[in-house]
C-alpha cells in the first residue's frame, strides 16, 4: 500500500519493498535490494534559497546497488551512489553527489552530506553527521555522534575559498 514509482523505473523481481516506499524517476535499483517503510529514493534536491549548492535538475540518475538495505524514512536525494551490500539505517539523509562504496553500513538518524565519498566496508555509527567534502576511506569505524565539519560555513561559499575537505584515513 501507498507505493508510488516513477514512470521507467524498474523494480527488480527479488526486491523487496514496504509499504509507503516513494522511488522519483532516475532511481536503478540492484537486484535483491529491500526497501524499508516510508523509504524515499531518488528525492529531487532541495536547498535553502541561500545555499550555494549547485542546483540540480530533477531525476539526476540515482544508484542503489545489489544488495542493499535501506531502513525505514530513510532519504536518498537524486544524484546519491550506493555500492553493492551497503546497510542504510533508518531515518539516514543521503544527499546529491554522495558516494557510498561497497558493504558500507550508515547508522540509524546519521546525515551524509553532498560531495562525500565512503570507502568499501566503512561504518559509520548512529546519528554521525559527514558534511561536505569529506572523504572516509575503505574499512575505517567512526563512533555515534561525531560530526565532520571541514566548513565553518558548512557549504555556503565554494570549496576552495574555505577548505580541500577533510580526510579519514584507513587505521594501519
Amino acid at each position: 500500500p501507498g507505493l508510488f514509482v516513477a514512470p521507467g523505473v524498474e523494480i527488480p523481481d527479488d526486491a523487496e519493498i514496504a509499504p509507503h516506499v516513494t522511488i522519483y524517476s532516475g532511481v536503478q535499483l540492484g537486484r535483491g535490494v529491500r526497501l524499508g517503510q516510508s523509504a524515499i529514493l531518488g528525492r529531487p534536491q532541495e536547498i535553502d534559497e541561500r545555499s550555494r549548492s549547485p542546483r540540480r535538475a530533477p531525476g539526476a540518475p540515482t544508484s542503489i546497488g545489489d544488495g542493499c538495505r535501506v531502513g525505514s524514512g530513510a532519504v536518498v536525494v537524486a544524484g546519491a551512489t550506493v555500492g553493492r551490500g551497503t546497510y542504510l539505517g533508518d531515518l539516514v539523509l543521503l544527499r546529491e553527489t554522495a558516494v557510498l562504496g561497497e558493504d558500507v553500513m550508515i547508522g540509524r538518524g546519521s546525515g551524509v552530506s553532498r560531495d562525500v565519498a565512503v570507502g568499501d566496508r566503512s561504518r559509520i555509527q548512529n546519528n554521525a553527521l559527514v558534511g561536505p567534502w569529506t572523504t572516509i576511506e575503505e574499512d575505517v569505524l567512526v563512533s555515534p555522534n561525531v560530526t565532520f565539519v571541514g566548513d565553518p560555513t558548512m557549504g555556503r561559499r565554494a570549496r576552495s575559498a574555505v577548505s580541500g575537505g577533510i580526510v579519514v584515513r584507513r587505521a594501519s
